[in-house]
């Protein structure tokens, strides 16, 4: 462990503990970005978005965002709380029952991005209204 390392990978490589499968796949990550287009990809995030915070707040009118609801002053994270539900509770449960991953910061925070699917948002909502009730 390298305490004046700046990266986990700087630090745990004296280790012999080196993350070769993320630049290995840098290339092609760059060639698939480039091929769909930095405004489709934003306008695609931004959808997700936008129908996660919709479908969350019609199945859940309780729920309370942290993150803006508008398209304009929103980017591709969406975070919210229940009230009555402590927010790490809810995203451990999240992934553990339905496998959807996400972290607990100042409320529930998602991430949809481009390889997701409205399904995804909707398999989401599904899961809060049975862990919410």
């Amino acid at each position: 462990w390298k305490e004046a390392s700046t990266t986990v990978d700087e630090r745990l490589c004296i280790l012999g503990q080196r993350n070769e499968t993320t630049p290995a796949a840098l290339p092609e990550t760059l060639d698939f970005h480039l091929s769909i287009g930095k405004k489709n990809i934003e306008d695609r995030v931004r959808e997700l978005n936008t129908y996660l915070k919709t479908s969350i707040q019609a199945a859940l009118p309780q729920v309370v965002f942290v993150s803006p609801r508008s398209t304009s002053m929103s980017a591709g994270i969406t975070v919210f709380n229940i009230p009555g539900k402590q927010s790490s509770e809810l995203f451990q449960k999240l992934y553990e029952t339905q496998g959807i991953a996400g972290a607990s910061t100042t409320g529930v925070r998602l991430s949809p991005h481009i390889y997701n699917t409205m399904e995804d948002m909707d398999k989401v909502v599904t899961a809060l209204k049975s862990l919410v009730g």
